[in-house]
């Protein structure tokens, strides 16, 4: 086929000789709706080969013969009624109606190079199509879509489709949302987050062949540096930090089940400047990050069990995302309504601390749909420890989150703790075993006016309750002071390529006796590149000499809630699945809860990865 791409022909030739990967692809295809006349939208990004990898697909339920080109005009060709988009060449008809979205009659001379349009009509024979409607869109940014029926669809690489929609290649995969047109989403059933995250988790998408297993890998290239994390006013420590790590991925499927492998492994080194003192550290490992069996549609249909290490997350990362879990898990899909259920324990990773092989983990995961591009979720994460010091808190979770109209995107996550927390006295060493009564909350939104370079906006609030204000004696009293489950990254992305720590990337805290103000720009001058500028402004509930999970290292003072602001820079890079390069910079000001003299703290991280 002319024009597909290396990785698709190698796909269609391995489909082609009856691998295992037609019965899966076959599942997802069926499970999710899809069929040969049923009409799609597709949103995404065409490679240079002109295959598109979807993003989202949609599907339509409207009766229209048209097929419609959502994209930016390539060059209209001179002397000519014709321009270039998405790969055919459009041809502009005396009948032709040329129009703005807002209303009114446009010339041909105003589609210029770069202009957003839609175009409805009929391809022909020749790579051409004929325009009946031609719109300049009101908003002006990058964009690549198609809508039309589904001519063709193939397996590819276990899971993932290759379909034909309008002429072109459309590929499928573990970082495609399809939805139907009631809005529920249905991922591809892979090991793999949903949707199109990109963080440091490994993300299998079965690239390759090796016998009876689809194979998949990826090297990260990572080097930080991190300047007066004391934050001192003279003779500031510096830390400089190079990394390299690789994950290799093996996954076996079958018409009932799958079968997952990943190995992790890599090196560190750290160089500590203090003053005229350089100390160096040398650390590696090498271990089984995941290994797990899952069957699915185990005795009723959409149920599925799995058992092993496996990798338990949620889209934002705030309530969890760990790895290191020996888990068995229960999936069950109930028309619209999604449930997830796992009982976990970390029990073979010696690198962890001590009272965390302690707990045991029940986490209960509901997610309904309630309309198109919006979700209600409903989180149960209670921690189980049995030891003489029990740390065993509950918290109940709620989401919702969504985007209610093409501009708007926000999220609301609410939370209260319950269950007991032990610890012993710092002079006495007494135990105390206290309930818990805290809550903790995370509101943000995200206006994306559509406009060129496709700029955002995001204000965002977070709130994490502290101690009782009147307890004179701690020890006796309700512990109000909210804690994340210990499970959590708080790491995410706004509308960039590349995702981030969205409490900061120097002081990272974690969500405790805090409140976090966050404002955000963004942009993404082109369709793979992305810039986020953010501001963090942060004050305690209640003024205490502890912070949690944080970066730098003295305690504040317990009398001034202000604790400081931060301004952090993110780069991103990704002009393919494969390859992804990554720029985060941050500068945290402290505030009067530190009431030294003190001087600001910096961190800066470049980071590339290659899939394979």
């Amino acid at each position: 086929m002319r024009g597909v791409s290396a990785a698709v022909l190698l796909g269609l030739c391995l489909s082609g000789l009856g691998w295992a990967a037609a019965p899966a692809a076959a599942r997802v295809a069926a499970s999710a709706g899809l069929a040969t006349g049923t009409r799609v939208k597709v949103e995404g990004r065409i490679d240079a080969n002109g295959v598109l990898h979807a993003e989202e697909l949609q599907i339509r339920d409207e009766l229209d013969d048209d097929e419609e080109l959502r994209g930016n005009i390539v060059a209209p060709e001179a002397g000519t009624r014709r321009f270039r988009l998405l790969g055919y060449t459009v041809v502009v008809e005396p009948g032709t109606s040329i129009g703005w979205e807002s209303g009114g009659i446009a010339p041909f001379e105003a589609l210029t190079p770069g202009l957003r349009v839609k175009v409805d009509g009929l391809r022909t024979s020749d790579r051409c199509f004929r325009a009946r409607k031609i719109r300049i869109r009101k908003s002006q940014f990058e964009e690549s879509e198609i809508v039309g029926p589904i001519e063709s669809i193939d397996p590819l690489r276990g899971a993932a489709l290759l379909l034909r929609v309008v002429g072109l290649e459309v590929v499928l995969d573990g970082s495609t949302d399809i939805r139907d047109p009631e809005g529920r989403v249905a991922d591809l059933g892979r090991p793999q987050r949903r949707g199109a995250r990109d963080d440091d988790d490994f993300i299998f998408l079965g690239r390759h062949r090796l016998g009876p297993a689809l194979v998949s890998g990826e090297i990260r290239l990572r080097g930080k540096l991190l300047n007066n994390l004391e934050l001192a006013a003279r003779d500031p420590d510096r830390e400089l930090n190079p990394e390299v790590q690789g994950t290799l991925g093996l996954l076996i499927d079958w018409d009932g089940g799958l079968g997952y492998v990943e190995l992790s492994g890599g090196g560190e080194w750290i160089q500590e400047h203090d003053g005229d003192r350089v100390d160096s550290e040398r650390r590696g490992e090498l271990g089984l990050s995941q290994a797990f069996l899952r069957w699915d549609d185990l005795l009723l249909p959409g149920l599925s069990l799995s058992l092993g290490r496996q990798q338990l997350q949620e889209e934002r990362d705030w309530f969890y995302n760990n790895k290191n879990l020996d888990v068995i898990r229960v999936q069950a899909t109930l028309e619209s309504l999604l449930l997830d259920a796992s009982i976990s324990r970390n029990l073979f990773n010696r690198d962890a601390f001590r009272s965390e092989q302690r707990k045991t983990n029940l986490i209960v995961r509901a997610s309904y749909p309630l309309a198109h591009e919006l979700e209600l979720e409903g989180f149960l994460i209670e921690r189980r420890d049995r030891s003489e010091l029990p740390d065993s808190p509950r918290i109940l979770g709620l989401r919702l989150s969504g985007e209610p109209g093409r501009q708007l995107k926000f999220w609301a996550d609410l939370a209260l703790e319950r269950g007991r927390r032990g610890e012993r006295q710092p002079i006495s060493q007494a135990l105390s075993i206290r309930p818990i009564r805290a809550h903790a909350y995370d509101l943000g939104v995200t206006w994306r006016p559509r406009w060129r370079w496709d700029p955002t906006l995001t204000l965002g609030h977070a709130f994490a309750s502290g101690p009782d204000r009147s307890s004179s004696d701690p020890g006796g009293q309700v512990d109000s002071t909210f804690r994340q489950s210990g499970l959590h990254r708080n790491k995410d992305k706004f509308n960039g390529v590349v995702s981030f720590r969205y409490y900061g990337e120097v002081l990272d805290p974690e969500l405790a006796n805090l409140s976090v103000l966050t404002l955000g720009w963004g942009a993404r001058p082109l369709a793979p590149v992305s810039l986020d500028l953010i501001y963090h402004r942060y004050r305690q509930d209640v003024p205490t000499e502890t912070l949690f999970g944080v970066e730098i290292d003295p305690d504040p003072s317990g009398l001034d809630p202000r604790l400081g602001d931060e301004w952090d820079l993110v780069l991103g890079f990704e002009p393919s699945s494969a390859f992804e390069l990554r720029l985060t910079a941050g500068w945290f000001r402290p505030g009067p809860a530190f009431p030294q003299q003190r001087s600001a703290a910096s961190a800066v991280t470049v980071q590339s990865k290659f899939r394979f």
